[in-house]
């Protein structure tokens, strides 16, 4: 009873932690999540071991004899399977997370003291083909921890054949109050797939592009990004519960001329001493027909935050797991709005206060349009 209540708070504790970080911006707080999570895995799968040891010496108790008569075939096989499947996804998760985050090259200190050993090597492909495995393994335990709860409740409340009282050794006020909690996880869990589904939506740096174009005395001189991530929540469907979000790394800007570039992460310009990051937020995303949107937000770079509106067109190839999305726009900003080119680069007959950004955003996981 006391290896099922652990693993049940540490699993909900676990997936919420997996579920918050994925949204986050590239920020230390992500990664100190990130940690956590990983730590958390690590301790859930030790009590994973430790309670099948438990169940090798200690076999579970059959049903009920009236719990049995009372159930149909059907939920007989579900119950098997689900307990089954549970079992094997505890220690399936954990493990295929573990495994990816040394194919990364970022090796699990548990607790921050005890490091563990790599046991993936460090290879790029390995990553690439095990983050994804690791997370719908996590979506599907999320589903089916919300199923356990759900079937749990109904026997106490629908059937109210006393099974919960093997599980919880408390009164009937305390099984209630109890389970009532659980409930309520149950539907947090159940909100948050669909979520966590969004949080899937990935950017192909590869692929895409981040580029910004100046006037220099009437010439138009373009540079670009080399570094960026997006962060993705996008329902085409729903538009209105999108989140959408863009983390530039500044010092990674080139205008193709080593000495340009040398001058750009100096204090007049992007200062990335301070300010390594440029961050973009939206606050609202609205649907304009033919796979247009406009996306309103919060432009933070060189620590001034602006509001923006960004018109974006999305077109799609490909189908089922290979649809890829493109999403390509631009906006024009005002650099001295956000202190870029200060004293002498103020000027504005020699490079112009308008600075047009281009983006052609290559991103996997969005549904179908």
């Amino acid at each position: 009873m006391a290896l099922h209540a652990l693993m049940a708070v540490g699993l909900i504790g676990l997936l919420g932690l997996g579920l918050t970080m994925t949204e986050l911006p590239f920020s230390p707080r992500r990664l100190q999540l990130y940690n956590w999570h990983k730590w958390l895995g690590v301790t859930l799968l030790a009590l994973w071991a430790l309670r099948l040891l438990w169940r090798w010496r200690h076999p579970a108790h059959a049903l009920p004899v009236a719990v049995q008569a009372a159930m149909p075939a059907w939920q007989h096989r579900a119950h098997r399977w689900t307990h089954g499947a549970l079992y094997a996804l505890m220690g399936a998760v954990p493990l295929l997370g573990w495994a990816y985050s040394s194919a990364a090259g970022f090796p699990v200190v548990w607790w921050g003291v005890w490091p563990l050993p790599d046991w993936v090597p460090r290879d790029p492909d390995w990553a690439a083909a095990l983050k994804p495995l690791h997370q719908w393994a996590a979506h599907a335990l999320a589903a089916l921890v919300a199923l356990h709860v759900a079937a749990a409740l109904k026997h106490h409340w629908v059937d109210r054949d006393g099974l919960l009282a093997r599980m919880w050794p408390l009164g009937r006020w305390g099984r209630s109050a109890a389970f009532a909690v659980a409930a309520g996880l149950a539907v947090v869990l159940l909100l948050a797939l669909p979520t966590a589904a969004r949080a899937q939506q990935a950017l192909v740096p590869e692929q895409s592009r981040l580029a910004f174009v100046i006037q220099q005395m009437g010439v138009p001189v373009e540079g670009h990004f080399r570094r960026f991530d997006a962060q993705l929540a996008f329902d085409p469907a729903r538009p209105a519960n999108s989140r959408l979000g863009l983390t530039v790394d500044v010092a990674s800007a080139t205008l193709g001329s080593p000495e340009i570039d040398a001058e750009l992460p100096k204090t007049v310009w992007f200062h990335t001493a301070r300010h390594a990051q440029a961050v973009f937020q939206s606050t609202q995303v609205k649907a304009l027909g033919a796979g247009r949107f406009e996306v309103a937000g919060t432009l933070t770079l060189k620590g001034v935050s602006r509001p923006v509106v960004v018109p974006v067109s999305l077109s799609q190839t490909g189908a089922g797991a290979n649809l890829t999305t493109t999403a390509t726009g631009s906006f024009t900003l005002q650099r001295l709005a956000f202190r870029l080119g200060e004293q002498e680069w103020a000027d504005t007959s020699l490079l112009a206060d308008a600075v047009q950004v281009r983006f052609s955003l290559v991103l996997k996981g969005v549904p179908k349009l």
